[in-house]
């Protein structure tokens, strides 16, 4: 990568210098210029580091994220799960209620029958005794 380009740019220095009938000047801005060619990249060595430092950094943070996620969908699963069978629960309870209350509606009918028969036997077994005591007495 980095090194084979700063070999290339050497070799061209040379190669430079071996052409250009040795003229200082030239080979003074030839070696500026290759200079500055070696100080971008090396800015631009740095930079790439440093991005892939954050796209490190971002690719491990979207990891966590990403187990967090899947812990909580997990648990998430977990409680709707409870929650239909808390559902489930809670219609099973109001359909034995509804049983109940027909029993109970039901005992109660047999009861105030109960007693209305026992009222009405009352009732005959007191007017049963006034006749007798009026057709014993009275007559």
């Amino acid at each position: 990568g980095i090194n084979a380009e700063y070999g290339d740019i050497e070799e061209n220095l040379w190669r430079f210098a071996m052409f250009s009938n040795n003229d200082p000047y030239q080979y003074d801005d030839f070696q500026a210029a290759a200079g500055d060619q070696r100080n971008r990249l090396q800015q631009t060595s740095v930079r790439i580091d440093q991005t892939t430092s954050r796209i490190k950094d971002a690719n491990q943070t979207a990891s966590r994220i990403e187990e967090t996620g899947i812990a909580v969908l997990g648990e998430l699963a977990s409680q709707n799960e409870s929650l239909l069978r808390t559902r489930d629960k809670t219609h099973e309870i109001e359909d034995k209620m509804k049983q109940s209350r027909k029993i109970l509606m039901d005992m109660t009918r047999q009861l105030i029958t109960n007693k209305l028969i026992l009222v009405g036997i009352i009732l005959l077994l007191i007017l049963a005794i006034v006749l007798i005591i009026y057709f014993k007495f009275v007559r």
